[in-house]
């Protein structure tokens, strides 16, 4: 699968063994399967997701999360996220709400901690965000998603700059349908 060739590239080469923790891989999505192809590679994944009580816009959450993690964590990867289809003059302000809140303030409160938890073991981690290929065009009736995602790389573009300083990578990768 193209996408876990993406994620290894990531990674680095010549890894041979990676401790990955995905944020949002539910089992039969895209994240679930790229779990099974990385762990059939032998890296270690841990599977965070709202079907195992996990909610990444919940900081304490997202705290303990990182709390309960040995120091051996190098990469996460981050699939959450939700969409509603509206066109702009249809368009249910508190479901655009949901799907901005879901989006860009689950990947603020997963890059804070990411960056605490790599920072303070002087770990040089990595971060990899799957956005969407709506972060890079607009299209007809998903504008919540649209606009999430553009803000989504913004934060990404900051992030990877900040890092820098640790010599952390935080990358994005946009895959279309």
């Amino acid at each position: 699968m193209w996408l876990a060739y993406l994620i290894q590239k990531r990674i680095g080469k010549g890894v041979v063994k990676v401790n990955i923790v995905q944020f949002g891989a539910q089992p039969k999505s895209l994240g679930g399967k790229i779990s099974e192809l990385l762990k059939e590679d032998r890296h270690e994944v841990l599977d965070f997701d709202l079907k195992n009580g996990f909610d990444a816009m919940i900081e304490t959450c997202v705290e303990d999360v990182f709390d309960s993690f040995s120091p051996n964590i190098e990469v996460i990867v981050n699939y959450v996220g939700m969409m509603h289809n509206e066109r702009i003059e249809d368009m249910c302000i508190d479901n655009f709400r949901q799907v901005f809140e879901t989006n860009c303030l689950s990947l603020v409160t997963l890059l804070k901690h990411s960056s605490k938890y790599f920072n303070s073991r002087g770990i040089k981690g990595r971060f990899i965000h799957i956005a969407s290929n709506a972060s890079i065009s607009g299209f007809t009736g998903m504008g919540a998603y649209c606009a999430s995602k553009f803000g989504d790389i913004g934060l990404i573009q900051v992030a990877a700059k900040e890092w820098m300083k640790f010599g952390g990578i935080v990358n994005a990768i946009s895959p279309g349908p």
